[in-house]
């Protein structure tokens, strides 16, 4: 019985985890589109002569892409920390 249930707890964490990978990897690819096409957008508004509108749209995208990207990977490392001080103090 225990063997059992330490089969299928295994079997939900590797559900989590394979989750966990594939919503990453979904934010990378909707990421990597808006910002490309906020870079097009704006290049294409400096191209037909609305060069501020151009520039806040294509130069927006890229640091407000990092700063998700940053914010995101401190929060990863957190909950890693958390849980690598929950298993030691066990």
């Amino acid at each position: 019985m225990a063997e059992e249930q330490a089969k299928h707890r295994q079997g939900l964490e590797k559900v989590v985890i394979e989750s966990d990978i594939k919503d990453s990897k979904t934010g990378l690819y909707f990421g990597f589109i808006i910002g490309l096409v906020a870079i097009i957008s704006g290049t294409i508004c400096i191209v037909y002569g609305h060069s501020i509108a151009g520039g806040v749209l294509g130069g927006s995208a890229v640091p407000g892409l990092a700063a998700v990207f940053v914010y995101g990977s401190r929060q990863r490392r957190r909950e890693r920390e958390a849980k690598q001080q929950q298993i030691s103090a066990k």
